[in-house]
């Protein structure tokens, strides 16, 4: 019996058996960037590695292997980098290195591949890599934002925002259920305090702008309302939901 569901834990030969049990894969993918005065930079990388690690852990209480790849601990985060301790990819290095993970992962016998976002600024990214991704590995790699199968359940639990903003109410209550010690003082944490274009021209034109231009302290969002309850409350939802999907047979069987 293979007790951990972590990728860099386990020899070869357990990893070979995982794949020969077709085990999904989830590759946590994250950033290292500004979480606004009161957050750390590993803030998205340690929400989703553990997002991706209790998923495949109630995966496999449901009787469907599941095994969490190595964390991507940087992404696409060229918005933030006029704040620092951010680390970020250009969108081609990013894109090549997703491709080369799945890779691979495909390589090793594993054709049920999961690229678990936890950074918003991936999102695009993400998707234009995953269009070459499938192409290469043969069979659908699904990407998913963790926050998004229980963006529903999310709103009910927030109190001023309806789901993941930057730093914000969702993500610090995240942190403050997980890792409490790492939160500093949020009672000021609260932006954005310059207009996106998007709410001038009522959403129908967009473009890149840095963080800087967006907020003078790096939170999108408002952190106050933040709970350790709330945090551990949406775990749960985020947790059951991704748990339902990825284990979900018709998934696995859409073909390019």
């Amino acid at each position: 019996m293979i007790e951990t569901v972590l990728w860099e834990e386990l020899k070869w030969a357990e990893i070979k058996e995982l794949a020969s049990q077709n085990a999904v894969v989830i590759v946590p993918v994250a950033s290292t960037e500004q979480h606004g005065p009161h957050l750390p930079v590993s803030t998205d990388a340690k929400l989703v590695t553990t997002v991706a690690t209790r998923v495949a852990k109630a995966m496999r209480e449901g009787g469907v292997p599941g095994i969490v790849a190595p964390t991507v601990w940087t992404g696409n985060s060229l918005h933030h980098m006029l704040f620092p301790g951010t680390i970020s990819l250009d969108y081609e290095v990013f894109s090549r290195l997703m491709l080369q993970i799945c890779l691979c992962i495909n390589h090793h016998g594993f054709s049920r591949i999961v690229l678990l976002n936890g950074h918003g600024g991936n999102e695009g990214p993400l998707r234009v890599a995953i269009t070459e991704i499938n192409q290469k590995v043969g069979h659908p790699v699904f990407g998913v934002d963790y926050w998004d199968p229980a963006r529903k359940e999310m709103a009910e639990i927030l109190q001023v925002q309806t789901g993941v903003r930057h730093s914000g109410e969702a993500e610090t209550s995240l942190m403050l259920h997980l890792y409490p010690e790492l939160v500093g003082d949020y009672s000021a944490s609260v932006g954005p305090d310059r207009p996106d274009p998007e709410e001038l021209s009522g959403g129908m034109a967009y473009t890149f702008r840095t963080y800087k231009d967006r907020t003078r302290i790096g939170v999108i969002g408002d952190a106050r309302p933040a709970t350790a309850e709330k945090g551990k409350k949406m775990l749960e939802c985020i947790v059951e939901r991704l748990a339902e999907l990825f284990s979900r047979p018709s998934l696995w069987e859409i073909t390019l």
